[in-house]
């Protein structure tokens, strides 16, 4: 064996020796109790995640699909997602923290909200 394959060889020990002593963070993922409520206009979610500050907050919304993240320490974060129906607008959104209870309000589209008809009557 040369030097240079010895050394290398040395190198991936030690480099593997490092791996092994640096602890590695076990993250546990919890699912956030979340509450939806409905009405003519809105959809609306809320969502509890105590602990999470805002800047440790993520609320994103990808091909219809709406997620929540937030962190509390390194270890511990809140992870949960749901398909969102046709009949919401994903640029009428809004969101709001506060005492660790997310709101998250997305306005139906126009062609969703219920429409009164008037009926004439034919003489």
């Amino acid at each position: 064996m040369t030097t240079a394959a010895i050394e290398k060889k040395e190198h991936k020990n030690e480099s593997l020796q490092q791996a092994e002593q640096t602890p590695r963070i076990q993250v546990q993922r919890v699912m956030p109790a979340v509450d939806i409520f409905e009405n003519d206009n809105e959809l609306v979610f809320v969502a509890d995640m105590p602990g999470v500050a805002k800047d440790g907050l993520d609320v994103q919304v990808e091909k219809m699909e709406l997620t929540l993240s937030g962190a509390v320490t390194e270890a511990y974060r809140y992870e949960r997602s749901f398909k969102l129906p046709a009949t919401v607008d994903v640029e009428k959104v809004s969101a709001s923290l506060k005492n660790g209870v997310l709101n998250v309000t997305f306005k139906k589209a126009e062609s969703a909200k219920p429409k009164k008809i008037k009926v004439e009557l034919q003489k």
